[in-house]
């Protein structure tokens, strides 16, 4: 029999952080050049969705403030 190491749950913040970033930098770079608006819209409400449940409150309030600065930049 195998044992695993677990780590603890839910995780810290900073374990959280890493695993976010990576599973955000995995989808960005697995999404397709010319994605389909099933892929679009299902991406689109992933990233909106994020900053309102995610675990860890200061860093839900950095998304917020980084979309909302993202849009404003992409509406120019």
């Amino acid at each position: 029999r195998n044992v695993t190491k677990r780590t603890p749950c839910p995780p810290d913040v900073e374990e959280l952080g890493h695993s976010t970033w990576t599973f955000l930098h995995s989808a960005a770079a697995y999404y397709p050049d010319a994605p389909t608006s099933v892929q679009r819209h299902s991406m689109r409400a992933l990233l909106d969705a994020l900053p309102h449940v995610y675990p860890c409150s200061v860093c839900a309030e950095d998304l917020r403030r980084v979309y909302a600065t993202s849009l404003a930049n992409e509406a120019q």
